[in-house]
């Protein structure tokens, strides 16, 4: 509250206003959140770290601790977990679980999220089948140039040409996105 300053005649206490001290009080706050989640990110490992350690745990084939890492990731928000936590959820046909995590994953703006969840809508796993939905995903996804999502999307206009159906409404947005396969090494583009 005080602070000693040295004038002509000595020191003498000068007092500081409220502004001052509501400042340092939220600049101590501030410090001690950020060394608090420093110190929580270090012993828990940053959710990249905790994806990467779930990641390498699957593809070792220790499923129970991908899942484990994956899911304190996921629980954390980190996107790259959620998907891939809604993966291996996906394979193992809990395909509500799997949906749920792909679309938090989505709603952050993830490709492969949404991507996931435009799968789900168009094999109707765990949520009625939908194609409009199904398009909407995927679309969102090829939009961002993820591969799989523009692969699908191009597979679904060579499907419909086999089948005798107009690949499109609009022509020129079918020619579009087989090409944007074909950058992608897509033979029957």
């Amino acid at each position: 509250r005080y602070a000693r300053r040295r004038g002509s005649r000595g020191w003498k206490l000068i007092t500081r206003g409220a502004h001052y001290r509501s400042s340092v009080r939220r600049l101590l706050a501030a410090a001690g959140l950020c060394a608090a989640l420093a110190v929580h990110w270090t012993a828990a490992g940053a959710p990249g770290a905790a994806d990467k350690r779930g990641e390498q745990a699957y593809r070792s084939g220790d499923v129970v601790a991908a899942m484990a890492a994956l899911r304190r990731a996921a629980d954390q928000g980190y996107a790259p977990a959620q998907v891939m936590l809604g993966e291996i959820l996906d394979r193992a046909e809990f395909n509500e679980e799997a949906l749920g995590w792909y679309r938090k994953a989505a709603a952050q703006g993830e490709p492969a999220g949404e991507y996931g969840v435009g799968a789900m809508y168009l094999a109707g796993d765990g949520v009625k089948k939908d194609p409009a939905q199904a398009w909407f995903w995927l679309m969102r996804a090829a939009e961002k140039k993820f591969e799989p999502a523009v692969i699908a999307l191009a597979g679904g206009y060579i499907r419909a040409a086999k089948d005798g159906e107009p690949a499109a409404p609009y022509p020129e947005r079918a020619a579009e996105w087989l090409r944007k396969a074909a950058e992608f090494d897509y033979l029957p583009a």
